[in-house]
């Protein structure tokens, strides 16, 4: 819609300024909402995709401010199903455990793609 053709080309730009600033990195990492419904997908080196059961789900987003179950509603059928993206073969990050074996989850896929590369 409108809302859409005015902020997307802003987020482009913004995200285009951000990665010409660290293009130096070894590793920059985007967090990219609708990824893979918007195509954003083709420019990525590796995918990690959080996951978590829907109930959980359901309770963290809806923990969020101004948050309702209809827009969680809205939000979660505007998106592709967890099935259809890990068709894809992204690298899976469960989220259901917490901060710190989310956070291992995703050093043990960092060395994968560090040593992958060699």
């Amino acid at each position: 819609g409108k809302l859409e053709e005015i902020i997307h080309p802003l987020v482009k730009k913004e995200r285009t300024l951000f990665l010409k600033k660290f293009k130096s990195y070894f590793l920059v990492g985007l967090d990219i909402p609708l990824l893979y419904e918007t195509g954003m997908d083709k420019e990525c080196d590796y995918i990690f995709l959080v996951h978590t059961t829907k109930e959980i789900q359901k309770k963290r987003v809806l923990m969020r401010p101004n948050m309702t179950v209809k827009k969680f509603n809205l939000i979660n059928n505007s998106q592709w199903s967890f099935e259809k993206k890990e068709k894809k073969k992204p690298f899976i990050v469960n989220t259901s455990f917490g901060k710190l074996i989310t956070f291992i989850i995703v050093i043990f896929h960092l060395f994968k793609i560090i040593f992958r590369r060699k």
